[in-house]
């Protein structure tokens, strides 16, 4: 994870179109109920632990199911990911009804999802635009001494607000859907009548969590609610977070062509052989893959991921495969930010220059942004814009 990066296009890219002509069809097949019967599964023990906690009189062993409770409620809002990409099932409403009872019943509108979602996979790794960027050097040091600092404590004690992670994946979904509500112009009567069921269902389960506060008290709520929630924002951030943090942006003439040089941005998290931790983590961890080809059902990415190896070998393209768990520790304090020349610049030597008086514009991998890209605010530190 290294800062020095070369600025220019970094290779002739992947060429998915040619890869896919040579790939066996039975890899693009998606699943008809495989996918939804695993939500139900989980649905069920997401169920039997919460009940288990309202009767347990150790606090021991609610602090074991909550434990349990966290993780499997990560799975199955993790879910949501392939129902936004229209894979959790070949029938349409399977799909959207899977979006529905799984990160929508966590309290997370999954449409609202699509929407963030969508736009990264767009733009992957484009400066300001790419909803899961980092802060640009422009950005940076456009900050006073002040708030650069502050940014930079954020960044690089990041893992201290994992926990709140859930929190944060509710703002980015409720704004999203709360935008597909009020301007309904933008998109098709099919989205806005599953956006209505995604809020009334995220509303259902808030008002459902609070009358089993006031049934079951503090201690019950804190295990059944609090603490899952904090455990899954963990998970949240070791699974998605450390996709693309840490590694370099897309230069200009990169992003011209976002599906061939996406790589760049992009890695793929492994897991020791005997952890099913992929089926925990709804496949999101196969990144290079997805990008690649965000058509194929999560269960078959690990099918297509030899592929996707040859062919890079093919056209002299390097790939990251990292172990998720050491990943997840080297992406935990994120000292970098995104330059417009590909490079990650560290935030210490961006303080040095300035500190210096080198002018703005001379710092290495400024560039002036587009008035398109808003102003930086805490909004992006916790990627909720």
């Amino acid at each position: 994870m290294s800062a020095a990066q070369p600025a220019a296009v970094r290779s002739p890219g992947l060429d998915g179109s040619r890869l896919r002509a040579e790939m066996p069809d039975e890899i693009f097949e998606l699943p008809l109920f495989v996918t939804f019967g695993k939500v139900l599964l989980l649905i069920a023990v997401c169920a039997a632990l919460v009940a288990l906690i309202a009767a347990a009189h150790s606090v021991i062993a609610m602090a074991v199911a909550s434990i349990v409770l966290g993780i499997t409620l990560f799975a199955l809002a993790a879910i949501g990911h392939e129902s936004g990409h229209l894979t959790a099932s070949r029938s349409r409403f399977l799909n959207d009804l899977t979006g529905v009872l799984t990160m929508s019943l966590v309290g997370m509108p999954s449409r609202g999802w699509k929407v963030y979602h969508d736009i990264h996979h767009r733009y992957t790794g484009i400066l300001g635009i790419d909803t899961d960027a980092q802060y640009t050097v422009a950005q940076y040091v456009s900050l006073a001494p002040r708030q650069r600092r502050f940014v930079r404590w954020l960044n690089e004690h990041e893992f201290a607000f994992w926990p709140f992670g859930a929190l944060f994946i509710f703002g980015i979904n409720w704004s999203y859907s709360l935008q597909i509500a009020t301007e309904p112009g933008r998109y098709s009567r099919r989205v806005r009548i599953w956006n209505w069921a995604d809020m009334t269902m995220s509303v259902a389960t808030i008002a459902g969590a609070a009358a089993y506060g006031v049934a079951f008290g503090a201690l019950a709520f804190f295990f059944a609610v609090v603490l899952p929630l904090a455990i899954g924002g963990v998970l949240g951030a070791m699974t998605f977070t450390t996709n693309h943090r840490n590694r370099p942006p897309l230069t200009r003439q990169e992003g011209r062509r976002v599906r061939a040089h996406f790589h760049v941005n992009t890695r793929t998290l492994t897991f020791p052989r005997w952890l099913p931790g992929n089926w925990f983590t709804g496949y999101v961890p196969w990144q290079i893959e997805h990008h690649l080809f965000p058509t194929i059902a999560g269960r078959n990415l690990a099918r297509a991921s030899p592929w996707v190896r040859r062919h890079a070998e093919e056209c002299g393209v390097a790939l990251e495969y990292v172990d998720y768990f050491r990943c997840a520790i080297d992406i935990s304090r994120t000292r970098y930010a995104w330059g417009a020349d590909g490079r990650l610049h560290a935030f210490a030597d961006i303080d040095r220059l300035l500190a210096q008086s080198v002018r703005p514009e001379s710092i290495p991998g400024y560039e002036v942004e587009t008035p398109a890209v808003p102003r930086r605010d805490l909004r992006d530190v916790f990627g909720l814009r």
